[in-house]
């Protein structure tokens, strides 16, 4: 929805709320409600099978990386850790950071990062 659209219809409901104001003296407040309720509520689904129906100008591909399963972070581990001990504290402290004691404790998300943070190391 373009700012121009959006700009007519929030006009439109202010037009629309002013008269009701102008009503309320001769007619109950709650139908006028009710039965403006009802129109915005056309509205608004008439303007989604609008949005729906209009090509998208950009699609963007969604980005898929995928990350290594908690097999693959252990044995990448196993061998930072034979390469240098040091590292056996590191890796401890990385998976603290996420809560976990072991890798096959991190979520998707989690072990995506770890691997990220142990191509530091």
């Amino acid at each position: 929805m373009s700012l121009e659209s959006k700009i007519e219809t929030l006009t439109a409901s202010i037009d629309r709320l002013s008269n009701l104001l102008e009503k309320l003296g001769s007619v109950e407040p709650a139908e006028v409600i009710k039965k403006e309720a009802e129109i915005l509520r056309e509205e608004v689904k008439a303007e989604a099978k609008q949005v729906e129906t209009k090509a998208p100008e950009k699609q963007l591909e969604p980005k898929t990386t995928t990350a290594p399963t908690a097999e693959v972070l252990q044995a990448k581990c196993m061998e930072l850790v034979r390469a240098d001990r040091k590292n056996k504290q590191v890796i401890k402290d990385l998976l603290a950071v996420y809560s976990a004691s072991l890798i096959s404790d991190l979520d998707e998300a989690q072990r995506a990062e770890l691997a990220v943070k142990l191509g530091t190391l």
